[in-house]
């Protein structure tokens, strides 16, 4: 049996979420799919992968958006900045 979850993973895995997906789109995409989830599931699943830091959800609530996390992301205070790596260009992460 495929779980939600595992269908999530597909997408990130098949960089789906390489662009900012809003949750009817997963939904809408999940259902072309040929699966049928609720999208409160599917809303929980998002958000388990968000605390893994295998996706980054941006904007307000009940209008976020999820994208796959970039390599060398870090959240810090909600708000994702790049990490500065040896010789690297980018935000310091406080």
């Amino acid at each position: 049996m495929t779980t939600c979850r595992d269908i999530l993973e597909r997408l990130i895995d098949e960089g789906w979420f390489s662009v900012s997906r809003s949750l009817s789109d997963v939904v809408a995409e999940i259902g072309r799919r040929g699966y049928s989830y609720d999208s409160t599931a599917i809303a929980h699943g998002l958000l388990d992968l968000v605390r893994e830091e295998r996706l980054v959800r941006e904007g307000v609530p009940r209008r976020y958006t999820y994208r796959a996390r970039q390599g060398r992301e870090a959240v810090v205070g909600g708000e994702v900045e790049e990490k500065q790596g040896e010789g690297g260009l980018g935000a310091e992460v406080a």
